[in-house]
């Protein structure tokens, strides 16, 4: 091979070996730009799934939380455990090895008439109160309460404090609560609500594991508030030897006051 034969292999090779590494730069260049794509894509999609999981435990109405957040998914055999039964589930593990627990209050709250608004001055109007009602509740509580709407008119407040919130401490907060609601300007001059509220505490006679049990029980003491005429607070205290619900208080709140 003479020196012109040699000369030309060589350049040959180095462009074999140039286009050989413009291959493998371009091939790393796609890899990162594909890996870039795949992780963007990924970080949507979570986002997507973040978005979806919230948006199921909130109320597209209010925006508060929702029953299912309180109870979980009450659907599934196995069910998952909702906010409340995390709480419970502390206070209970508290309990057995005998050290202070936190209390819970449970306020089961439902507008009076609410049918009423919506048959004589329609389901837009009676949106707009549900909405301007959750607002208020909101508002009144504390960052470490938590509300949620269960379905229809009722409300569910959640507290859970170091200390056990007493009847005398339970009523002024139920009644700055209603005085909100009295005096707020944003109802319309057809719609002046008045809410029956029902409560009970944990611990209480009873060792609770379901926090439907304690869910019922604010739920029976709302509903003898509604028995009672409405604009009313009962709170829970236990079940008599017949089975029947008693109560330690019930509060009726005259009209305008």
């Amino acid at each position: 091979m003479n020196e012109g034969d040699k000369e030309q292999l060589k350049t040959k090779r180095q462009r074999i070996s140039e286009m050989r590494f413009k291959e493998k730069k371009q091939r790393r260049t796609l890899s990162r730009e594909a890996y870039t794509k795949i992780l963007i894509g990924r970080r949507q999609f979570e986002k997507r799934i973040k978005k979806l999981q919230e948006s199921s435990l909130t109320d597209p109405l209010t925006g508060l939380y929702n029953r299912r957040w309180l109870l979980g998914d009450e659907s599934e055999e196995k069910q998952k455990s909702g906010e409340l039964k995390k709480i419970l589930d502390q206070i209970n593990r508290k309990i057995r090895d005998k050290k202070e627990p936190l209390h819970l209050t449970i306020l089961a709250i439902d507008i009076d008439k609410f049918k009423e608004i919506n048959d004589t001055l329609g389901h837009k109007v009676g949106d707009l109160v549900l909405q301007k009602l959750a607002n208020l509740l909101k508002n009144t509580l504390r960052t470490s309460d938590e509300i949620a709407r269960i379905g229809g008119d009722e409300f569910i407040i959640v507290f859970s404090d170091p200390e056990e919130l007493d009847e005398n401490k339970l009523n002024s907060f139920i009644e700055r609560l209603r005085k909100t609601i009295r005096e707020d300007k944003s109802f319309s001059g057809d719609v002046n609500p008045t809410i029956s509220i029902g409560c009970t505490r944990y611990p209480n006679s009873q060792e609770i594991e379901d926090p439907r049990i304690l869910l019922g029980q604010a739920d029976g003491a709302l509903y003898e508030s509604k028995r009672l005429g409405g604009n009313i607070s009962t709170i829970y205290h236990g079940v008599s030897p017949d089975g029947s619900l008693t109560f330690s208080k019930t509060i009726q709140h005259p009209e305008g006051k």
